[in-house]
């Protein structure tokens, strides 16, 4: 039987975890496109407009990948966890990677060991059967094209050697992204399956195209079914952590945090922390 010392710590720990999976989703206010009231506008100013929309982005998304790459190197104490080496060669498949993937992870670890805590045990338990079947969706989507696209390379090749040209095989010089990160769950492990598999998919082909077998917008379509799915279960997952954190005492939060042996992120300083988010994509 836990003492009440024990039940103490363990509610701090709950509530510097779920502040900390919490930042990872925020959004700095300098991130923020700037909103354009609907108003008549010369050609001129639509294009200036359009201009800086996407100068925005491009920065938003230089600043969420500068941080999901810090956050990535983090090493979490006390909890049993993988540490696994990850290349990633396909540059769409590396940037979303750097940029959500920490966030993700840190999500999914929180709302599977302090659901309970926080939400009880009924609700949590949908949660997580809910996330792990979004998990699995997405794995599954990501095998079955692995299937396909591998088919379609067999028969590139059988089409070279019957017309007697070699099959082109361009290779990638060095990974976009290389990273050796920690895995919390099991959950998170086969996220990260998902991850890789579409880089084999992609590089695929990427092979495929150098031999007039694929088109760019093929791999396109590939690559926004890849984006989409990460979107929508990482929206997924921030919601459920927001939740989590509202569920809590505001006043609490702060002390207990710190108790924990983590600072209490401050209102302006949680966005530097933040890992990103595939919300936060165009």
């Amino acid at each position: 039987m836990k003492t009440e010392q024990q039940d103490n710590q363990d509610v701090a720990q709950t509530i510097a975890e779920i502040d900390l999976a919490n930042s990872q989703f925020l959004r700095s206010e300098s991130d923020n496109v700037a909103h354009v009231e609907q108003i008549e506008l010369s050609d001129e100013a639509i294009a200036a407009v359009n201009a800086e929309r996407i100068a925005n982005y491009r920065q938003r998304a230089k600043n969420e990948r500068a941080r999901g790459v810090k956050s990535l190197a983090v090493r979490h104490q006390g909890v049993a966890a993988l540490v696994e080496k990850v290349d990633i060669n396909v540059p769409a498949v590396a940037a979303i990677f750097e940029r959500w993937f920490a966030s993700m992870e840190f999500g999914i670890h929180v709302i599977k060991r302090r659901g309970a805590i926080v939400l009880g045990e009924a609700r949590a338990e949908k949660l997580v059967e809910a996330m792990t079947t979004k998990i699995a969706a997405l794995s599954d989507e990501a095998n079955k094209s692995l299937v396909i696209m591998r088919a379609a390379q067999v028969n590139a090749t059988t089409d070279a050697e019957v017309n007697g040209m070699p099959l082109l095989d361009p290779v990638f010089a060095k990974p976009a992204a290389s990273h050796e990160i920690q895995l919390r769950s099991r959950e998170a492990k086969k996220l990260l399956e998902v991850f890789k598999v579409t880089d084999q998919i992609l590089t695929i082909g990427v092979k495929l195209e150098w031999n007039d077998a694929f088109t760019a917008r093929q791999s396109a379509t590939l690559n926004d079914t890849f984006r989409d799915g990460m979107k929508d279960l990482s929206k997924f997952l921030g919601t459920t952590v927001k939740g989590m954190k509202n569920k809590m005492s505001p006043l609490d939060a702060p002390a207990a945090t710190a108790s924990a042996g983590e600072p209490a992120p401050a209102a302006n300083d949680t966005a530097e922390n933040a890992g990103g988010t595939v919300e936060q994509a165009a």
